[in-house]
């Protein structure tokens, strides 16, 4: 026997009273009694059924309760509807809905709820409109249905604007949860304002978790992570000293993070952990992208190290966040890592060791990761392609292979700015400025508008190949694109002048500046005048650029350098005395060659490498031709 057809023996009523069966009788099918029309009336015994049915036994007491004659009974109903949207069965629950004639208010917030849970917004609020229509008052259980309908994102602002004038029109503006769903939508559609408003109305015990929630997760993904702060700390010092859930704590590590406030960070991390919550995927993400933001990439790999379980999202996290700290060789070996497990990298890092790979300047791993972009275990969509084909064209670039990554510029299908400004800059990079702005000439031809990025990348194009006339033609015309020059380029230009040893010029220019001069078009104009040998204005140079940025030692030693090749020895010793003082030391500079696959770095004077001492030798012998090789006459260049 079908055990619901069991649902057949409901229990037997008496004129005064119901006795329901037990529910085991009931799915046991050793019951079978026969459906009376006392019987009908025994919702509960089928209520129970409903609440934990399979879609194919919920199925199955639909067809009992057809041929029941129970198919209209609006408690029923509601229940199978609310047991549609709990098994994802919209089709079914609509059909439920539909094939009623009178539906009440349980019968309209039960199909709301199902739409609105399913994604379908338009359906949700057509029957929220109906019920309106109908003369169905809405309830404090409509409004959040409703307003989960309405979505999220600026287009959603006026339909909740809609939902918030019924809400005052049908007295239900007081109900707390009505209240805390209205403040949790205008935040979703960042009306922050209206939100912050609305929250700071409702009377302190109706404030939950969940409305201060809302309101700081929404200064936090809107970028206000300093008010996503505040507002905690008046939530932790409330009448009731609330402490945060889950999603709190996410939004406040990400505020935390957007500030680069580490301590902040660490207090909310103990929170965490006081709250038992320390394991839960999404936050402990969130706390290695705080510290590897804090550049406490040791906190941020302990993290990372202590999880069971590392889905890829958290290896992009770490991966991403050795890259942004410098740390690429670490990023590629975390990468290795990766790919002997059983997981498979997406776009998102496949960019990122792409970014590494530029970092350090490893062909070899550049050509690695081009051959696994083009391999077919990487499901890309056309943004995902587009982005990844454009870090590739940086990667090459600064890996030295500019005609690779015109290969992969060739190769791609669309085109868009991002990319044009990608080559345009690689063939600068590589003092090839001719041909950076033969590109930009073809970028335009094509339809693509130039923006601010392509024009710094041609100005630098410009500066790199001593194009002067050009650059500051490339200038000029920046208005007529729509772009304004901002202080990156006039710093651009002020190097372009400079270099070509028109430093009145640069110094006009700096001074025309509709904004302060950055340490950046100060720092163009003192190289230059090293290079030109202009102590005066080289002086005036270093004294704005050292006011700018006090902590600066490489234009302290451009100055020192700059007074003694000009032979004022009592000047260039001053300012290292200054130096000294101010406790500034000028980081080393290194180079780096990829020998069998491994980077080897050096500095001036390094012993560290194992085989330093026949690296030396070979250094001498290398001076040795290099001095022979210039003793030589003209007669034995023309030989050679």
């Amino acid at each position: 026997m079908n055990p619901f057809s069991a649902a057949a023996a409901l229990p037997a009523r008496t004129a005064a009273t119901v006795h329901p069966l037990p529910r085991r009788l009931l799915l046991s099918g050793s019951c079978s009694l026969s459906l009376t029309a006392s019987e009908r009336a025994a919702d509960g015994s089928y209520g129970s059924l409903i609440d934990s049915a399979s879609p194919l036994q919920l199925r199955q007491i639909h067809a009992r309760l057809l041929t029941a004659g129970l198919h209209r009974r609006g408690f029923l109903v509601t229940k199978l509807i609310h047991a549609c949207s709990r098994l994802r069965q919209t089709g079914h629950g609509r059909l439920l809905f539909e094939g009623h004639p009178d539906p009440d208010i349980f019968l309209f917030n039960a199909a709301i709820k199902l739409h609105a849970a399913d994604g379908d917004a338009p359906r949700a609020l057509a029957l929220y409109a109906g019920m309106l229509r109908t003369g169905v008052r809405p309830d404090e259980f409509t409004i959040p249905s409703v307003i989960r309908a309405c979505g999220g994102g600026g287009a959603a602002a006026p339909a909740i604007q809609a939902v918030h004038a019924q809400v005052f029109r049908q007295g239900l503006s007081s109900d707390v949860f009505v209240q805390n769903g209205l403040v949790a939508a205008y935040c979703k559609c960042a009306r922050l304002e209206i939100a912050r408003k609305m929250f700071d109305g409702l009377p302190e015990r109706d404030k939950d978790v969940v409305s201060w929630t809302c309101v700081i997760s929404g200064y936090s993904q809107s970028g206000r992570p300093l008010e996503a702060l505040e507002l905690f700390t008046k939530m932790r010092s409330s009448e009731h000293a609330l402490s945060p859930d889950f999603v709190a704590l996410v939004s406040l590590v990400k505020a935390c993070a957007d500030l680069g406030d580490l301590p902040r960070g660490r207090y909310v991390h103990g929170l965490a952990v006081k709250g038992g919550l320390e394991r839960e995927e999404d936050l402990q993400i969130a706390l290695m992208a705080f510290y590897a933001k804090c550049g406490e990439l040791g906190h941020a790999r302990a993290l990372f190290d202590d999880c069971s379980t590392r889905p890829l999202i958290m290896w992009n996290a770490m991966i991403s966040g050795y890259v942004k700290n410098g740390l690429p060789e670490e990023a590629v070996e975390l990468f290795h890592r990766l790919t002997s497990s059983r997981l498979r990298p997406d776009s998102v890092t496949v960019r990122a060791v792409i970014m590494a790979a530029a970092q350090v300047g490893s062909l070899e791993t550049a050509t690695w990761m081009e051959a696994l972009a083009r391999s077919g275990e990487l499901v890309l969509h056309h943004e995902d392609a587009a982005f990844v084909d454009t870090a590739l064209i940086d990667m090459y670039c600064k890996c030295g292979s500019i005609e690779r990554a015109r290969k992969v510029f060739d190769g791609m299908p669309h085109r868009d700015v991002v990319a044009w400004s990608a080559i345009i800059a690689g063939y600068g990079l590589h003092g090839r400025g001719h041909e950076a702005l033969h590109l930009f000439e073809q970028m335009k031809l094509s339809g693509v508008a130039p923006n601010d990025v392509t024009f710094l990348a041609a100005l630098s194009a410009c500066g790199h190949a001593g194009l002067v006339e050009e650059g500051q033609r490339l200038f000029a015309c920046m208005g007529v694109h729509g772009v304004v020059p901002r202080r990156r380029h006039y710093a651009c230009a002020v190097d372009l002048l400079a270099r070509a040893g028109r430093l009145e010029e640069a110094c006009e220019l700096i001074a025309g500046m509709p904004a302060a001069p950055t340490a950046a078009a100060w720092g163009a104009l003192l190289s230059a005048c090293r290079l030109h040998g202009d102590v005066q204005t080289g002086a005036l140079a270093a004294a704005r650029v050292v006011a700018l940025d006090p902590s600066s030692a490489g234009h302290l030693v451009q100055l020192s350098n700059l007074y003694a090749a000009a032979g004022m020895w009592g000047d260039a010793a001053g300012v290292r005395v200054l130096m000294r003082e101010r406790g500034l030391v000028k980081a080393s500079g290194s180079s780096a060659v990829e020998v069998g696959g491994r980077r080897q770095e050096f500095r001036c004077g390094d012993q560290s490498h194992p085989a330093s001492g026949e690296i030396y030798q070979m250094l001498g012998v290398l001076e040795m031709v290099s001095k022979e090789a210039t003793s030589t006459d003209d007669k034995s260049y023309e030989i050679l």
